[in-house]
């Protein structure tokens, strides 16, 4: 969680279950409020992805086992662009 446009000292874990080129969706025990500013971790996964950082905005968020939440991107790693972009492309 960022507190105002800086990095926090709270952290979650959480995976992404949705991804495109402007948000992803983010499932977590915790699920962020609406608006808050998040930075996203991303680690090497089976799906080859590069590790990086995403910035993004909370705009949707539902309570439950895990909590939900839909995260517009305001700024990620060259990389993960890239990357996301090869997926999107026919």
């Amino acid at each position: 969680m960022l507190e105002e446009k800086f990095v926090g000292h709270t952290v979650y874990d959480g995976h992404l279950t949705e991804l495109s080129d402007i948000e992803t969706r983010l499932s977590s025990a915790h699920a962020p409020a609406v608006l808050s500013n998040l930075r996203i971790n991303v680690a090497p996964s089976s799906q080859g992805n590069p590790v990086g950082e995403i910035y993004g905005k909370v705009v949707e968020a539902t309570t439950g086992t895990p909590g939900l939440a839909r995260v517009r991107f305001t700024s990620t790693t060259v990389e993960l662009k890239a990357w996301v972009a090869s997926w999107s492309s026919p």
